[in-house]
């Protein structure tokens, strides 16, 4: 049969998306000199039991990742198939939308020594060619089954992207990672212990309310709450690198807004004001703006407090900038009076 156009298939949850991901298909393409290259986003990975965000969340970030490439495609095919949804499913179900399309399945080598748990993984070889890329030295891939893709080992995975522990990926999905929060709650335990995280929860969970009733945007104000303490238990010689040297000479407990709001900056690429402020400013109570106020009332208001917060969130409910004064104020007579 003559094929239109051949067209590689990378299936995944995509959870994010990273730069081994796109350098493997940009790879594969030019290897099997094909036309395309789609991204096909799994509803739900049926040999994965992760929680992950939801498929629309999964795609906006395929979507940013792959804008500048006119290759590179998003299929979102699997949305609209039953679940649970395996890959014989979405081939099957793609051939017959596209009949004079050539496709070629990308997977790694790890998959592929899984390869006979799939379903009707028999009649998979039969209908499509798989092109296996290294995962590992160790892995060895059988060239009887599948084709080997020639390409290096990327050392990078969406499960170090979540914890916060790479940055390899697109910048837009980096910055939109923090606005959100979407992989907050698993950054939290490579950098703090369990008392700070859950500190940092009721932080957020305050924060949000306030923002709600003071008509700002609940999901930054949240996210923000949930970041604002990332670096609290670092040493300030490993804040160095994001301090200025006039905030070095400042006392050691506001280092950490100081350094973090410098390395969302720098590191995920965060250019909204109002979000790197508040975090600069939620140790003093300085920062100007409902939601720099927002963050400093729900740090020091939170119910996990060792003293009588209810008075602060409630004049918060009424009045952001009263509620930081009286704050500040408090904390001035303490510091006065030890």
């Amino acid at each position: 049969m003559i094929y239109r156009k051949k067209v590689l298939l990378l299936g995944g949850s995509f959870d994010p998306i990273h730069d081994g991901h796109l350098e493997i298909m940009k790879t594969a393409i030019k290897q099997e000199r094909a036309s395309e290259g789609w991204f096909v986003l799994a509803q739900q990975a049926p040999l994965k039991t992760m929680e992950q965000l939801s498929f629309e969340q999964r795609a906006n970030m395929i979507k940013q990742m792959i804008s500048p490439y006119r290759k590179l495609k998003l299929c979102t095919i699997e949305k609209d198939l039953p679940l649970p949804n395996y890959t014989i499913n979405t081939i099957q179900a793609l051939q017959a939308m596209y009949s004079d399309i050539e496709f070629v399945f990308l997977m790694g080598s790890d998959q592929a020594e899984n390869f006979t748990a799939w379903k009707d993984y028999k009649i998979l070889l039969e209908k499509i060619k798989f092109l296996v890329y290294p995962r590992s030295e160790k892995r060895a891939i059988d060239s009887e089954l599948f084709t080997p893709l020639e390409a290096p080992l990327m050392d990078v995975s969406s499960t170090a992207i979540r914890q916060g522990l790479s940055v390899a990926t697109s910048p837009k999905i980096l910055s939109t990672m923090i606005l959100q929060g979407y992989y907050t709650r698993e950054m939290l335990p490579q950098f703090v212990d369990q008392d700070r995280m859950d500190h940092s929860l009721r932080v957020a969970k305050l924060a949000k309310e306030l923002a709600i009733l003071h008509q700002i945007d609940p999901v930054k104000a949240h996210s923000a709450g949930l970041i604002h303490d990332l670096f609290k238990q670092k040493s300030t010689e490993e804040m160095i690198p994001y301090l200025t040297s006039a905030q070095q000479k400042k006392p050691a407990y506001l280092h950490h807004g100081y350094a973090l709001a410098q390395y969302l900056a720098k590191v995920y690429y965060i250019r909204d004001k109002a979000f790197l402020k508040a975090i600069f400013h939620h140790v003093e109570g300085n920062g100007t703006g409902k939601l720099a106020q927002i963050l400093f009332i729900a740090d020091k208001a939170e119910a996990g407090r060792p003293y009588e917060t209810s008075g602060y969130r409630q004049l918060a409910k009424q009045n952001l900038t009263q509620a930081v004064k009286q704050i500040r104020q408090d904390i001035a007579t303490y510091e006065r009076n030890k």
